[in-house]
């Protein structure tokens, strides 16, 4: 009697065993990582998934999206950003150095050991001083078209006037950095500003006289 238990119980056993370790390794990869039902996107991840900054920019909010708290955060390189060393919440503010170009690699680790990761660009802007050309006009009639051009600075550039309300435009036209513009005057006499901004927030005026 007991031969015959032992040969039905042993397959049982196994069998059980089987279970229970797939059990336990369904158990451990659902916690923190899988799908979230939409798309197939790991549910541990990092908020937003990637970021450009450049050197004028300010600093950044990133959040880790499901995992289990507390969370640790670190940086690839220090020199580009940082973040607290004793940062332990879902949320994390990365702190722009202004240093340069360069790739930094923000990496969050949740309490049962999930990382999840983004790469922020960092891009160094030129220093020379956006200028406008030309700077100062005077039209001798009106209506008419002047064209600008904006140099130096960082390209993408955008134009806006000032001044005569509603009685003067400019248009980018040509190149597909903006760089130059092309100003209608209107039929209003007055004082207008041609506005150049570039990407990295700087501006250029030019005064036109009407």
């Amino acid at each position: 009697m007991p031969r015959r238990l032992l040969r039905v119980c042993l397959p049982l056993l196994g069998l059980c065993a089987v279970c229970l370790l797939l059990l336990n390794a369904c158990e451990t990869n659902s916690d923190t990582r899988g799908s979230d039902g939409d798309g197939g996107m790991p549910a541990f991840y990092i908020s937003p998934a990637a970021a450009t900054l450049n050197t004028d920019a300010d600093d950044m909010i990133f959040a880790a999206v499901g995992g289990e708290a507390p969370f640790a955060w670190r940086v690839s390189d220090d020199t580009l950003g940082t973040v607290p060393a004793d940062a332990t919440d879902r949320s994390v503010v990365y702190s722009n150095t202004g240093a340069g170009d360069g790739l930094n690699v923000l990496t969050v680790e949740d309490n049962k050991g999930w990382t999840a990761q983004v790469t922020i660009t960092h891009t160094a802007f030129v220093t020379t001083p956006l200028t406008i050309t030309p700077n100062n006009v005077t039209l001798s009639a009106i209506p008419t078209n002047l064209l600008f051009t904006a140099g130096a600075g960082n390209a993408p550039y955008s134009w806006s006037v000032a001044g005569i309300a509603g009685a003067a435009a400019v248009t980018p036209v040509g190149s597909s950095d903006n760089s130059t513009a092309l100003y209608f005057s209107g039929a209003v006499s007055g004082t207008a500003q041609v506005i150049v901004r570039d990407a990295a927030n700087r501006t250029a005026v030019a005064i036109v006289n009407q």
